[in-house]
């Protein structure tokens, strides 16, 4: 599983048809904006490996634009809340 770190420097409406494009196929679980301490969003999507997922975030118009900075975490789900789910993501 991985999070994609992004920091905008500017809008653009591709942008939300590519986030449409993955979450279509499966791949994204979510994303949102973030808040503080900086603009910018986050994306929590499942891939097979690296590689994939630098391919999947290569794709986006954020990128090829050089619209927003990337910082790629990967790590491990060992435990989460049988409460996770899309309906208790909002509060």
């Amino acid at each position: 599983m991985f999070i994609a770190n992004l920091k905008y420097k500017k809008a653009l409406e591709a942008h939300l048809e590519y986030l449409d494009k993955y979450f279509e196929k499966g791949k994204f679980i979510c994303t949102g904006k973030k808040s503080f301490p900086e603009l910018g969003g986050v994306i929590l999507f499942n891939s097979n490996n690296l590689e994939e997922a630098k391919k999947i975030l290569y794709e986006d118009p954020f990128y090829i634009e050089e619209i927003a900075d990337y910082e790629i975490i990967e790590f491990q789900p060992v435990k989460f809340s049988q409460n996770f789910s899309i309906e208790n993501l909002f509060y």
